[in-house]
């Protein structure tokens, strides 16, 4: 009796930590939502790995789309429609088309180098004269512009006269006489002798012992350095003209812009101090120097100046479009700098939003050219991103950033 009462004790013990075990064991985990293999799956739940698939579908846990095999969660950031409308996050589709950069650079106006005179005598002497010509003041071709007087160029003229008088001479060798007068005229017009004053020389030969320096172009004086009495050195610069008539344009622009211009290109030109004065005129030349210290090359144009309201040293700017053709862009504000990554935050559906990286290219007024990363239709957020960016470093543990 007592064995049986003994018995029955074990029964209900055991029946008991049966029913406890079945109480505790957690419950199975949700099926997949598919029947294969899990090892042959291509697709799964980011938030939920035990949900796995062979094609596109939506988890039926959180109701996200699956992500294929390989992609990671890191960083991924789910936010509620609640709460995004009231931190304001936007989205925007990835869009392919023909797209127009605008370079700008700033510029700067200078002489026309092939329209400058430099005035330097061939011979060394004094200054006796000079014509109230002023650094600014205009002359014409043929205007006097000073006198000097030098030894060397009277000796030349002695030296013609002598071999005239040689010729004139009795018993006097006329071909040997002929060649000393040519050899002593060349002599006059390589020391620079102007034509007019060698022709008078001859028809009245008397030492002309100021020779007179005359304009030979029309322009504006931009730098004198003789003054009355001042000794001046054979090949000395004495003045320099300028024809304003034209000027040059010379534009700085980035290393990354450079690339896309070329001669023949049309600029916009406005000067800065001046909004109505606005020009056009094509690229002329790109420089082949390179400036290390700010990155940029320099781009020139001939701009013409036929009032004069072109000033040397007045700052401009130029614009120049570019057709870029066809490119993938994303709004301005869609692309985080990190360092040296570009991340962008996709929109994958049910209010989650992953990081991705990209490489970007040229940027223009409101948008980023991307080169890598992104797809045309892709759903990109463009405001709001930083605020997904401070959460994505919370949940990646910021190994993403």
């Amino acid at each position: 009796m007592r064995f049986l009462s003994y018995m029955v004790l074990v029964l209900v013990l055991c029946c008991t930590a049966l029913g406890v075990h079945r109480l505790l064991t957690p419950a199975a985990a949700p099926a997949t939502i598919s029947d294969a293999d899990p090892s042959s799956a291509r697709f799964v739940c980011p938030m939920h790995p035990s949900i796995h698939a062979q094609s596109a579908g939506i988890c039926p846990i959180c109701g996200m789309p699956l992500s294929p095999i390989g992609t990671s969660s890191k960083g991924l950031v789910y936010i509620d429609d609640k709460r995004r409308q009231t931190i304001g996050v936007c989205t925007q589709a990835v869009e392919r088309g023909a797209r127009t950069l605008m370079i700008r650079a700033p510029a700067l106006i200078t002489y026309d180098e092939t329209r400058r005179t430099t005035i330097a005598p061939r011979f060394g002497g004094w200054v006796k004269s000079v014509y109230g010509n002023v650094p600014g003041s205009t002359v014409h071709a043929g205007d006097a512009l000073f006198s000097i007087y030098s030894p060397e160029l009277v000796a030349a003229q002695t030296d013609y006269l002598s071999a005239w008088s040689a010729r004139s001479g009795a018993g006097a060798d006329i071909g040997s006489a002929d060649s000393l007068i040519a050899l002593s005229r060349t002599k006059l017009m390589r020391l620079g002798m102007p034509e007019d004053q060698l022709a008078a020389f001859e028809q009245h030969p008397q030492l002309i012992d100021q020779l007179i320096i005359r304009a030979p172009a029309d322009g504006t004086i931009i730098e004198r350095t003789v003054v009355p009495g001042a000794r001046i050195e054979s090949g000395g610069v004495a003045m320099q003209l300028a024809d304003l008539s034209t000027v040059w344009l010379e534009a700085s622009v980035y290393a990354q812009d450079l690339t896309l211009l070329a001669p023949g290109q049309l600029l916009s030109v406005r000067a800065g101090d001046d909004p109505s004065l606005v020009l056009e005129a094509p690229i002329t030349t790109v420089l082949p120097e390179f400036d290390p210290a700010t990155r940029s090359g320099h781009i020139r144009a001939q701009l013409p100046n036929p009032q004069g309201r072109l000033r040397i040293g007045m700052l401009m700017e130029c614009t120049v479009s570019v057709p870029l053709g066809q490119v993938l862009t994303v709004p301005d504000g869609a692309v985080i700098y990190a360092g040296e990554k570009r991340i962008a935050f996709v929109a994958i559906g049910g209010g989650h939003y992953r990081p991705t990286r990209v490489t970007v290219g040229r940027r223009g007024d409101d948008w980023i050219e991307v080169t890598e990363g992104l797809q045309a239709g892709d759903q990109v957020v463009s405001k709001g991103v930083f605020l997904l960016a401070s959460e994505s470093r919370l949940a990646s543990g910021l190994e993403q950033w």
